[in-house]
């Protein structure tokens, strides 16, 4: 009933209103990775510099005995195991 009122309306209005549209016709956005599973390995860099800053705001946090918080630490731990598991990687190539 709902959907017959409704069709109704826009034929209704479609033939009153000929030059204006009551429905508006706009492209959608689609998510770049919509045809990803989410299992693929991502393949991430961590350079040399970065790494050694993570080290040094590490050291300066517990050198001034303040907590880092949960999320950070979690972001510093991962650029920590990213980069020490691409250069045991770039040693086992050599």
């Amino acid at each position: 009933m709902l959907w017959g009122g409704l069709s109704g309306y826009y034929l209704f209005t479609a033939i009153l209103k000929p030059g204006q549209s009551s429905l508006k016709v706009e492209s959608i956005y689609i998510p770049r990775h919509i045809n990803q599973s989410g299992n693929e390995e991502i393949d991430y860099q961590v350079d040399q510099e970065t790494y050694q800053k993570a080290q040094e705001y590490r050291k300066y946090m517990d050198s001034t005995h303040q907590q880092i918080e949960q999320g950070l630490l979690d972001s510093i731990n991962m650029l920590e195991q990213i980069y020490l598991s691409q250069t045991n990687k770039e040693a086992y190539e050599k």
